[in-house]
C-alpha cells in the first residue's frame, strides 16, 4: 500500500512538471517565433522560460502545484501586458526601444511570487503530502 502511494505521489509531481513546463514551452515558441514582430526580442522570452522551467520543476518537488501554475500564468500575462502597454521608441542612434520587457518580466516574477504566497497560504504551514 505504501509503495503504490508513492507511485501516486510521483506520477502526479512529474505530470504537473510536465504540463506547467510544456505550458511555458508552448508559450515560449508563440512569444519567440510568432509574435516576434510585436517585441523583436530573441533572448529575453528565453531567459523568462528557463526561469519558469527552473521554478516549476521546483515546485513540483515540493508538491506546489499553485507556483507551478503561477509560471506558466504569469508568463503569458506578462507577454500580453507588456506588448499592450509597453512603449516603443528609438533611441539617439536609431535603433528601437520597447519597455515591454520590463513589463512582461515585472508581471511573470510577480505572478511567482503571488503563487508562492497563494501555496504557502494554502498548506498553512504544513510539510508537503508525500
Amino acid at each position: 500500500m505504501m509503495m503504490e502511494e508513492m507511485n501516486h505521489v510521483m506520477k502526479r509531481m512529474l505530470a504537473q512538471c510536465a504540463g506547467s513546463t510544456g505550458a511555458l514551452l508552448i508559450l515560449y515558441l508563440l512569444s519567440r517565433y510568432l509574435f516576434f514582430d510585436l517585441h523583436g526580442m530573441k533572448s529575453f522570452p528565453f531567459y523568462l522560460l528557463c526561469a519558469g522551467v527552473a521554478v516549476s520543476a521546483v515546485a513540483a518537488f515540493f508538491h506546489a502545484g499553485i507556483l507551478s501554475a503561477a509560471a506558466a500564468v504569469g508568463y503569458i500575462a506578462g507577454f500580453f501586458c507588456g506588448m499592450a502597454f509597453g512603449s516603443v521608441g528609438t533611441d539617439p542612434g536609431g535603433g528601437r526601444t520597447c519597455s515591454g520587457w520590463l513589463i512582461w518580466g515585472g508581471i511573470f516574477f510577480g505572478c511567482l511570487l503571488i503563487g508562492a504566497v497563494l501555496q504557502l497560504v494554502r498548506r498553512g504551514g504544513r510539510k508537503p503530502d508525500g
